[in-house]
């Protein structure tokens, strides 16, 4: 068979812009940055080939990542920070602030920062005391996480002059007699399963004595059709005169915070350095390699700790503008 030919190395000659661009790029694949990324956004920018070979490689430039790639390993060993990552093809046609920021000027001291936000060895020792109240536990059939039973018990306070079964039956009939008056009708949201809550209540052949008082609720509602429907029914005939006064107003302030948000600098060299930092932290994983996150992911940066518990990952970044005299 005949030889395949050897592709020549580049031998061209940079242009002065040209140099500037792959110094641009190689700063940015020397502060920690992914390689995935830095492809990313040189293909964004039409960076020519050859450019983008010169600073990822062969293997990196080329050989771009498809959907069917293998998912990269995690080995830095750092902390997960648990954001929800914005679809790329949400990203092309829209005026989205995640586009804004530009990744190079955020330079992370990767040492230190590997210091606080290193993965603590886990703990094999078992403790006597919480096995023993395990097994208490055990009694009970446990569908729902501790903290979501509590929470919800908590809602059902709201209507204790009902039994599970009345209070079941006035969502049923939406409430025709108005028993829940008052903005006690919100609560009834916090009152709604899960998707995977339901799928587990559907499953449980057990005793109703082993479940608790949220878990006998959810298992309650299961035959009644609609359930957030005739809610969201009850909440609009109860709250319609204070919603309707409230709209106006908080649509102007959604304008004027709109507008704020879109146009502020300072915002967006925030969000820059988000993404750098979480990027990092989450770098082999899916969440990695992040071009936008939702807004209600930013609440993960003050509950994302670092190995001693003390320092979050929100602490971090203002320590860090705090540094380079930014405020």
């Amino acid at each position: 068979g005949k030889k395949k030919k050897k592709k020549k190395p580049i031998d061209r000659i940079l242009s002065d812009d040209e140099k500037e661009m792959v110094k641009k790029y190689i700063k940015m694949s020397k502060i920690g940055l992914p390689a995935e990324v830095i492809h990313h956004e040189m293909k964004k920018q039409k960076v020519p080939q050859d450019i983008i070979d010169i600073v990822l490689g062969k293997e990196g430039g080329s050989q771009a990542l498809t959907a069917n790639s293998s998912p990269l390993k995690r080995k830095n060993g750092l902390i997960k920070i648990h954001w929800d990552k914005l679809p790329e093809e949400k990203m092309e046609n829209n005026e989205s602030i995640w586009k804004k920021p530009r990744l190079s000027k955020i330079k992370i001291d990767l040492v230190e920062f590997e210091q606080v936000f290193k993965k603590q060895p886990q703990n094999t020792k078992v403790n006597k005391k919480s096995s023993e109240s395990t097994d208490k536990g055990n009694q009970m059939a446990r569908l729902l996480e501790i903290n979501r039973a509590q929470n919800v018990s908590i809602s059902l306070q709201a209507f204790k002059q009902f039994s599970l079964d009345e209070l079941v039956a006035i969502i049923s009939d939406i409430d025709p007699d108005n028993k829940i008056q008052g903005e006690r009708v919100l609560f009834l949201k916090g009152l709604l399963p899960k998707q995977e809550e339901t799928s587990l209540l559907k499953k449980y052949k057990g005793e109703e004595a082993r479940l608790v008082d949220a878990e006998k609720f959810f298992l309650k509602l299961l035959p009644i059709q609609r359930v957030p429907t005739k809610i969201k029914v009850m909440e609009a005939m109860e709250m319609f005169n204070q919603n309707s006064r409230e709209t106006t107003t908080r649509f102007i302030l959604l304008m004027k915070t709109c507008h704020d948000v879109a146009h502020s600098e300072k915002l967006q060299h925030l969000l820059e350095a988000v993404l750098t930092v979480g990027n990092i932290m989450n770098k082999g994983t899916t969440s990695g390699d992040a071009v936008g996150i939702k807004f209600s992911s930013l609440l993960k940066l003050s509950q994302t700790k670092s190995k001693d518990n003390k320092t979050s990952v929100l602490d971090y970044i203002v320590s860090w503008f705090i540094g380079k005299g930014e405020r």
